[in-house]
């Protein structure tokens, strides 16, 4: 638990952080309106935050809805109603309905952002990648 601060900042912070580019002196990730479409090889995802507990992203598919992935569960396309997502900010993200102590309960939307694809420019996620040349 120590020094992990889940505030919308803090993560974006993180985020631009992890991926930075030192040739480019910048980020391979950006944040985008949720009404732009991202430049060829990125998606776009969306990052959410219940605050000071945990953090969540979701990611845009090819049919323009949203999937994300809790933990070791199944990847989903559908929120804590069992909707369709098509805009993660305005989605059920209660998944604490019966109010469990450590249940989750995202409460607060950090924004979306453009990433490269994993073909295309190294970041740190799962899988890594390396730069088409």
């Amino acid at each position: 638990k120590r020094n992990r601060y889940y505030t919308c900042k803090h993560m974006k912070k993180k985020i631009l952080i992890d991926s930075y580019n030192p040739k480019t002196k910048r980020s391979n990730i950006f944040e985008t309106p949720f009404n732009k479409a991202c430049p060829k090889n990125y998606y776009k995802g969306g990052l959410t935050i219940q605050k000071g507990k945990t953090y969540h992203f979701y990611r845009q598919d090819k049919n323009a809805r949203y999937s994300h992935k809790q933990g070791t569960l199944a990847v989903e396309n559908i929120d804590a109603s069992g909707k369709a997502i098509y805009a993660p900010h305005l989605a059920d993200k209660n998944y604490n309905k019966s109010k469990k102590k450590n249940g989750i309960s995202y409460d607060e939307w950090c924004g979306y952002y453009c990433i490269p694809r994993n073909y295309y420019a190294d970041t740190h996620a799962a899988g890594g990648g390396r730069k088409k040349k």
